[in-house]
């Protein structure tokens, strides 16, 4: 984290600070792996959209491949679905894990209640008005950063079966790319906040580098090979068709509380 970062746990605390930075198990802020994942979901999509010259195409079929199908978002011109099948979503073949502090640093911190609370500061702010360029009265309020210097850590992993070569080397392209792209995460990264590098490692922490052989090999493509299957022909689609009966079905729903949950935790489940 390049600069202060702000994950939103969506509470504040009345009567001091109303917007919090989500913390994991051990009190510590930490960027979840949904969050993680549709920034550099975002910049893959940008950077096939640019090799693809603008328009959806080869590279474009890797996006929902690595980072799944987005509901609601069919994309009819690459996966077409008839008018009388019902396609599921397809899964990811790519899986991140929240990105957390080392866990070495995690486990000194534990036994530093001040040390850990340092790694947030309390940021006071102000709503400029529109029709004076002033700050608006009685708007002050004060919003929970973690501090620029972080450096996170998150496992991420590809299920597929039956790779070629030519397939990873797509894969690792687009994902590097895709990386290179991401600058900024979080809330406020608009205003200042949430500046950052992404770098991918290895297993064995071996910086992995967008090289001159990958983007030699990009320019010299001729056929970019299609993503391995996820699935087995035709279990994506299966045939529907509308109800005849006009009756309700209805589901009885309990939600039991968890007795061992924290207050921080049941706060949230709560909210």
């Amino acid at each position: 984290m390049e600069s202060d970062w702000h994950i939103g746990a969506g509470a504040g605390r009345p009567g001091d600070v109303d917007r919090l930075v989500r913390r994991d198990e051990d009190e510590l802020p930490f960027v979840p792996g949904k969050t993680l994942t549709g920034i550099w979901r975002d910049a893959c999509e940008r950077v096939a959209l640019g090799l693809d010259d603008g328009a959806p195409g080869a590279w474009s079929r890797w996006i929902p491949f690595l980072f799944g199908d987005q509901a609601g978002q069919p994309d009819q011109e690459l996966n077409p679905t008839p008018k009388d099948q019902l396609e599921y979503p397809q899964p990811a073949a790519l899986s991140v894990s929240a990105a957390r502090f080392a866990k070495e640093l995690r486990g000194a911190l534990k036994a530093k209640p001040a040390a850990r609370e340092a790694a947030t500061f309390v940021k006071p702010g102000v709503r400029i008005s529109r029709s004076s360029g002033r700050s608006a009265p009685h708007c002050l309020r004060f919003e929970e950063m973690a501090r620029a210097g972080a450096v996170l850590y998150a496992d991420a992993t590809i299920s597929a079966a039956d790779w070629e070569d030519a397939q990873h080397r797509a894969a690792t392209a687009l994902l590097l790319a895709g990386a290179k792209l991401v600058e900024r995460i979080g809330a406020k990264r608009r205003r200042g906040g949430g500046r950052c590098e992404l770098t991918l490692q290895s297993a064995n922490r071996e910086k992995i580098v967008l090289s001159e052989g990958i983007l030699q090999w990009i320019e010299t493509l001729n056929d970019l090979p299609r993503p391995p299957a996820r699935l087995a022909p035709g279990a994506a689609a299966v045939p529907f068709a509308p109800s005849a009966s006009d009756k309700w079905t209805k589901y009885d729903l309990h939600i039991k509380r968890c007795p061992q949950s924290s207050s921080r935790r049941a706060q949230s489940a709560i909210l």
